[in-house]
Order: structure tokens, then C-alpha cells, then sequence
């Protein structure tokens, strides 16, 4: 199936956020809130690219339980795959408002983020593609 020019803009935004978030994370680790923003906007972009790529219209939501219930109907063996997104969904809006600093980010939660970030992104293109 032809990847539509729309499927290719959520890829490449979801591509960009990702690179974004790591090297967010090298310049200091300050942008530890914003990396983990980034981390999860890469997520949620590249599935909803999936979503849009089988026709699927998704809302404008950060939830990525409800956007990986959606991909589960579609393909349950690649929902399985990016479960683990599921935990990215409090990085989208707890930590970007000034109530955040309450809040314990650390370094490490934020590589964990990025990594299920780009286990996210590599499993839905290789979806994309392989159609």
C-alpha cells in the first residue's frame, strides 16, 4: 500500500521529536521534563501515523492506552509489541505545567522514556512499510 503524504508527516514529525528528546536530554539534564514530553509526542505521533496509515481516523487525544486499544483491533500482535507506551501518556501534560517540580523526574525515567519511544517508532514503521 502507497504511504500517504500525511502518513509521512506524522513519521517525520515523530522522528523529529525523538531525536529531539535525546538530544534534549545531552545538552543538560535540566530538559529532563521537555525530553520526556518529546519522548512520548514521538510515541503517540508515529502510532497515530500507523492508525492513519490503515485508515483509522484518530481524535486529537495524548492517550496512548486509547491509541493502542485502537492499533489492538487492527494488529493485537504489534499493540503488544508497544504496550509499553502505555506508560508514556503522563509525560504528554503532569510535567509540563509549574506543578511539575513537585513532581520526582529523574534522568533515568526519562532514557527509560526514550527508549520505549524509539521501540514504538521502530515496531510501527516496520508495520508501515512491511504493508
Amino acid at each position: 500500500m502507497k504511504i500517504s503524504k500525511t502518513v509521512q508527516q506524522w513519521i517525520k514529525y515523530a522522528r523529529t521529536d525523538l531525536s529531539m528528546a535525546k538530544a534534549s536530554l545531552q545538552i543538560s539534564s535540566q530538559y529532563k521534563n521537555g525530553a520526556a514530553f518529546l519522548a512520548q509526542q514521538s510515541a503517540e505521533k508515529i502510532v497515530k501515523a500507523y492508525l492513519t496509515f490503515k485508515r483509522i481516523r484518530t481524535p486529537k487525544t495524548h492517550d496512548m492506552e486509547f491509541l493502542l486499544a485502537e492499533v489492538a483491533k487492527i494488529d493485537p500482535n504489534l499493540a503488544k509489541k508497544i504496550s509499553k507506551a502505555e506508560g508514556l501518556t503522563i509525560y504528554a501534560v503532569t510535567y509540563r505545567y509549574p506543578d511539575a517540580e513537585r513532581k520526582t523526574m529523574t534522568v533515568a525515567k526519562v532514557k527509560k522514556a526514550i527508549q520505549i519511544a524509539e521501540e514504538v517508532f521502530e515496531a510501527c514503521l516496520k508495520a508501515i512499510k512491511s504493508s
